[in-house]
């Protein structure tokens, strides 16, 4: 175990939030009943929500407060963290239930009525977050109907404070953001929206500052002087579900690039910031998105790799091709990998490549970020029969366990001189001994204690979306036969087609696998 010193007793703890009620619209989706609940009740649990607190799912179906606070105790009761947890019956007693139609401004105005008088009830003083766990196609007339039933009131941040919650996609593309963003702004400012990337909820995502700014080891040395290059791994062993409607008009790189490999980019990547203030990790978080180098439309596979799986197996159980996943058209060319070579034309990480690769149905679900330090100078070992240089990686591993490793070399014990590579190895369900919590508890208390830091800013998202999308137009507007060259089949349990290794050693590298 590790030699613990707390050095910041006073912000250890993590906060109690003020008397607040949420609203979930999307309260029979599997969000709401794998994510939102369990990390409400979580938080709950922990004290960190007062008993000034009760919550209303919201959705089409017609159903009782009595039968969705079973519902809820169900959810709880069948999860193994907390089947123990004699608050259970406390908090299913403080879930309530509105049906009604999202665009249907008399289902508010009700919702309102309901809201009002649980609010006395419970002594909330009115504050509210609202969790859109609906789909993305939805947001724009949810927000109009909680503005206009005067549920959200604009500029209304504090005492009371009204807050949405929204989940990605922010939009398909720059101009739809833009746009986006721009109906929300009529009904909400920006402080009070809360885009949610829940990778940004994880604690070695967190930890990549701490480890950077509050280790004096590694600053000095991160940078194109000592970094070879970056790699940014997030892979899923599982296909597209149920989710055909949504994936098969997004693909990939709007799932996964425009929104979690672009946050990670930057956490990796940002100059320090003066404070870790909200505004002042995301004012560097935009320097760093407008660093980054335009891709080349005009010879897409020069910066990416495509590919979309076919029939194969995974742990010996045959699955099938994206193309016979149901509801997906036959001949769809829809993305379901990609791999990116990204450049930062700043001073600290000119000339350093950041390679990003996200795909499905890979050979195992494995989140990382690998950082390759250059090789040793000159081949000191060549009498050993060491035949290339030596490099070190430190790797911040997310999936499947959360911590921190070093790659380094070392004499191995009772030999002349045999030198082996070793991992120096920082887990913390190991270190701290217990679960890791939903990634969703500090996103959900942070928006209830109105702090963004963690958070997209709209600014950063329409930038990232600004870098993707002429990539995203010149690939939709190809040929059949440009989009078959392009879009390469790859086999379930690979590591992605064969493309995507050839795209990385043609610069003599390769993937960090493991």
């Amino acid at each position: 175990m590790l030699n613990q010193t707390i050095i910041s007793e006073g912000i250890c703890q993590i906060s109690k939030a003020c008397p607040c009620s949420i609203v979930i619209f999307g309260a029979s989706g599997d969000l709401t009943r794998k994510k939102l609940i369990p990390a409400l009740f979580n938080l709950y649990n922990n004290g960190n929500i007062p008993d000034n607190f009760f919550l209303v799912g919201s959705a089409r179906t017609k159903i009782s407060d009595e039968d969705y606070q079973k519902i809820v105790s169900d959810i709880l009761i069948k999860n193994e963290l907390f089947a123990a947890s004699p608050k259970i019956n406390d908090f299913a007693k403080r879930c309530f239930y509105h049906s009604g139609d999202y665009g249907d401004i008399n289902s508010y105005i009700e919702l309102k009525d309901k809201m009002n008088s649980l609010s006395t009830q419970f002594k909330t003083e009115g504050n509210c977050v609202f969790n859109l766990a609906i789909p993305a196609t939805l947001y724009t007339k949810v927000v109009e109907m909680l503005g206009k039933s005067g549920l959200l009131i604009r500029g209304s941040n504090e005492k009371p404070f009204h807050r949405i919650i929204i989940e990605k996609p922010f939009g398909r593309d720059y101009n739809s953001s833009v746009e986006l963003n721009s109906f929300i702004d009529t009904y909400a400012s920006d402080k009070q929206v809360y885009r949610i990337d829940h990778y940004m909820g994880k604690d070695t995502v967190q930890n990549i500052y701490v480890f950077r700014y509050g280790n004096s080891i590694f600053e000095p040395i991160w940078n194109r002087n000592c970094i070879d290059h970056i790699q940014i791994t997030v892979a899923e062993d599982i296909g597209i579900g149920n989710r055909a409607g949504f994936y098969d008009q997004a693909g990939q790189m709007r799932d996964m690039l425009q929104n979690h490999l672009m946050h990670l980019l930057t956490c990796i990547a940002i100059e320090p910031p003066v404070t870790l203030s909200e505004e002042n990790l995301r004012n560097e978080k935009k320097k760093l998105l407008r660093s980054i180098r335009p891709f080349n439309v005009d010879n897409i596979s020069e910066d990416f790799v495509l590919g979309q799986y076919d029939y194969g197996k995974i742990n010996n159980e045959q699955v099938k091709a994206y193309r016979s996943e149901t509801d997906v058209p036959p001949n769809s060319y829809t993305e379901t990998f990609f791999a990116t070579k990204i450049f930062i034309d700043n001073w600290r990480w000119q000339g350093v490549p950041f390679y990003l690769r996200s795909g499905k149905r890979l050979k195992s679900k494995l989140s990382k970020i690998s950082i390759v330090f250059k090789k040793t100078p000159t081949l000191i070992f060549q009498d050993l029969g060491i035949s290339d240089r030596l490099s070190n990686v430190i790797s911040f591993n997310i999936y499947p366990d959360q911590g921190v490793s070093l790659q380094f070399q070392a004499k191995i014990p009772e030999q002349k001189m045999c030198i082996g590579t070793l991992n120096m190895d920082f887990s913390y369900q190991r270190e701290f001994g217990s679960e890791l919590t939903s990634d969703y508890n500090y996103l959900i208390l942070d928006c209830m204690m109105g702090d963004q830091t963690l958070f997209w800013r709209k600014d950063n998202v329409e930038l990232s979306w600004k870098l993707l999308t002429p990539v995203l137009e010149k690939i939709e507007n190809l040929s059949e036969a440009e989009k078959r060259e392009l879009v390469h089949q790859y086999l379930p349990g690979s590591w992605g087609p064969k493309a995507s290794e050839k795209f990385i050693e043609k610069d003599n590298r390769k993937w960090i696998n493991k």
